[in-house]
Parts: structure tokens; C-alpha cells; sequence
């Protein structure tokens, strides 16, 4: 999460390093869920820049990418970079179960 990065050059070494894990998994098979509950997110604009520059190769790819979130903001947040290009498309919930229910679902689709 965003509020365990000292700076955005720790975020960016944070995401190479994921981008290298996730590189072994059959993106187009997978529905990922990414559980954003943890803590607040920095929202000032050196952060949103570091992320519009990370965010497309995280999200790109997946069968679906599913954000469990705490705020409706952040499903604002999400709809609005996905709008512009900035991610792939990335379905938010708040609510836990739902967004297990949806991406259960969403992994049994012939696909």
C-alpha cells in the first residue's frame, strides 16, 4: 500500500519487482484481486503521477482485475484512471464477498 512507501522511488522498485513475480502467470487465465483495504493512500500529485506511470502494466491483462476498497472515492479514483487510459479496466467493491462472489464467477467463464 501506498502509505508503506517512504518516497515514489520505493513505489516504483516495489512494482518492478511485482511486475517480475507476475511475469510467470498466465495473465489472460487469472482473475486478480487486489485487497487496497489495508490503509489511507497518498493522494498528492507526486504519488498520483508515480502511479498513472505504474499502474497500466499491473492491471493490464488479467481475465479481470477486481480492488477490494474501503471508500467510494477510490472506486471514483479507479473509474476515472481506467476512463482515461490510465489502467485497464479494474471492477471495485467495497464490500468483501461481493468481490469474491464476482471474481469466483468471473474465473469460471470459458474465457
Amino acid at each position: 500500500m501506498s502509505d508503506l512507501f517512504a518516497d515514489t522511488q520505493s513505489l516504483r522498485a516495489a512494482h518492478d519487482w511485482l511486475q517480475q513475480t507476475l511475469a510467470r502467470f498466465e495473465r489472460p487465465r487469472i482473475v486478480m484481486v487486489y485487497d487496497g483495504r489495508r490503509g489511507k493512500l497518498r493522494n498528492d500529485p507526486e504519488f498520483e503521477q508515480a502511479i498513472k506511470q505504474v499502474l497500466p502494466a499491473l492491471t493490464q491483462g488479467w481475465r479481470e482485475f477486481v480492488s477490494i476498497n474501503n471508500t467510494p472515492a477510490v472506486k471514483i479514483q479507479f473509474f476515472r484512471w481506467s476512463q482515461e487510459g490510465t489502467s485497464a479496466p479494474i471492477r471495485v467493491f467495497n464490500d468483501e464477498l461481493e468481490a469474491l462472489s464476482f471474481a469466483l464467477e468471473a474465473s469460471l467463464r470459458p474465457g
